[in-house]
Formats: C-alpha cells, structure tokens, sequence
C-alpha cells in the first residue's frame, strides 16, 4: 500500500502505515506472556535499529543535518517533534520503537482503560484534524516549515497514530470475537470511509475505524493455496527491507530510465503501474538480501542473548 501511494498516487495507500501499526499492536500485545520486559525490548532493539542504522549511516547521512538530527534519527527518536528532520519513511519507524517503550506501560491495562486511551486519542485525531482543516489544509504553497508541521500534526505523528496500535492489542484481547463481527457492517464501515475520505479528505479518525475493520475482514481469510502462504511468508519476513528498499529506487528513479521514459512513467496511468511494478519487483530483491545479510543475523543474535537472561 505504501509503494502503491508513492509510485501511483493512488492516495488510500497512505493507510498501509496504519495498517502497519494495527498488525503491530496485534502482534506484539501479548508480548508479556512469553517475554519479560527485558526479553521484549532486547528483541524490538534488534528487529529495528540495525536495518535503520545502516541506511541511515549508508545513504542518509548527509540529508539529516545537524548533529542533533543525526543522533535523534539513530535513536529512533525523531517523530517525536514535528521539527526534527528525518530520513525518508523514518516517522513510521521511530513510532514503532516509541510504541514498543509505550508497550511496556500499557500492556498489563484492561480493556477498560484501553478504550478510555483510545477514546483520548480518538479526541485528539479529531482536535489535530479540525485544526488543519480551520487554516486551510495542507498545501504545496505552505512554507516549508507550515508544510512539515500541519502534515506531522494531522498524519505522522505518534500521539494521533497511537490508536491504531492500541486498537490491534484490542483486537488481540477480543481474539475469540472479532471474527464473528457481522462482515457486511465492516464492508459498510470501510466504503462509507472510502466515500467521505473522497468528498472531505483524509480524516484520520474515521480511518482509526476503517483500518481495523480492514484488518478484521483479513483476519477472516485462509488461503487454500500452499504457494499463496509461501509467497505471503516470503515477503512478509522482508517487508521491513522492501520498505526501506523501495525508497531508495523510487527516489532515484532517473538513474534507470531516460528523461523523455520518465516523463511517461511519471504522468500517464500505464506508466505509473509500471512504475509500481518495477519499484517493487527491485524493493523484493533488495529487501531479500537485507533480510538475508542484516536483519536476520541480528534477530538470531537478539535470541541467543535473550535465551540466556
């Protein structure tokens, strides 16, 4: 969904970070039933920081800036302020590891308070919305600084996107049943957001419940093919390559073609899912061999130091 956007246009790809945090937050809610804490951020250290140190140190140092920039991006820290530059894709990373730390401090709450947290967020989403909304949205002409601030205010940053985190470790209390959630009302939910995404524009708190219901109806879905699960298996363990991949060939796209083949690929619809195509294909095979040479060596290596705490 995020190559889809980036290569496309094609704006509901925008969510696929949400959706992201949703799986994430399913995933890892019950982190505390097989782990200590300790274990836990031990394991997240290891799945984050070592692939994003290294394109970082590789290919973004000299884009960050300051001193300060470069320590806060290493740290996975940045998103944190809206002014705190960062490299390409980094916001969403950085919420990852603050949500792991957030983790930690609201793993053992009741549904009960989760949904007051949700509820806070939900008022916040709201708040951040209204606002850019009231001084005329986001827009090419703001200044810089306008421009950076009103789109991490209203879609970046980690206070707003919180709730679709804290909406998958509801999801995984609630596991025995999501599934039995009346399918035809998800399809409702997720086309009437579709509907007033395009009239109104991108309202992140009717996504907050549109996303879910995405990732409900998914959930409900068992491939009868053995070579769909393989495939799904095989790209699902490198996303977090193909996403850092995708980056680094969709903005250096004029490397691979001539200006008068950009133009194409870059304006008309065939050539924009050529586009996609050919960046994700690439993103695939460098997310292989970052899975393979850097984020698998350091998940076993985080294993072998956990198993002996």
């Amino acid at each position: 969904m995020v190559i889809l956007v980036h290569t496309t246009g094609i704006g509901f790809g925008r969510f696929g970070v949400q959706l992201f945090f949703v799986i994430s937050g399913y995933l890892l809610g019950l982190y505390y039933e097989t782990q200590t804490n300790t274990q836990f951020l031990i394991h997240r250290v290891f799945r984050l920081f070592p692939l994003a140190i290294f394109f970082i140190l590789v290919f973004y140092l000299d884009q960050i800036g300051s001193f300060k920039n470069i320590f806060l991006n290493l740290s996975l820290t940045q998103n944190l302020w809206w002014n705190w530059g960062s490299f390409p894709g980094g916001w969403s990373i950085s919420s990852e590891w603050i949500y792991s730390i957030i983790l930690i401090l609201i793993a053992q709450f009741k549904l009960r308070q989760l949904t007051i947290l949700l509820g806070i967020i939900c008022i916040l989403q709201f708040s951040s919305g209204l606002y850019v909304y009231l001084v005329g949205g986001v827009s090419q002409l703001d200044s810089s600084a306008d421009y950076m601030f009103k789109t991490w205010l209203n879609t970046t940053n980690p206070y707003i996107n919180l709730g679709f985190f804290v909406v998958g470790i509801i999801l995984r209390r609630s596991a025995s049943r999501i599934l039995k959630f009346n399918k035809t009302l998800l399809f409702i939910v997720v086309f009437a957001m579709i509907v007033v995404d395009s009239i109104v524009g991108h309202l992140m708190i009717g996504w907050q419940f549109a996303i879910p219901a995405v990732f409900i109806l998914c959930l409900g879905i068992s491939p009868n093919s053995g070579g769909v699960v393989r495939v799904c298996n095989f790209v699902g363990k490198r996303t977090y390559g193909i996403f850092f991949v995708h980056f680094l060939i969709w903005n250096n796209l004029s490397i691979f073609f001539s200006e008068a083949f950009l133009v194409f690929v870059l304006t008309h619809p065939i050539g924009k899912l050529f586009q996609f195509l050919f960046v994700y294909i690439l993103a695939i095979i460098g997310g292989a061999l970052t899975y393979k040479f850097i984020e698998k060596p350091f998940l076993k290596l985080s294993y072998k130091i956990t198993n002996k705490l």
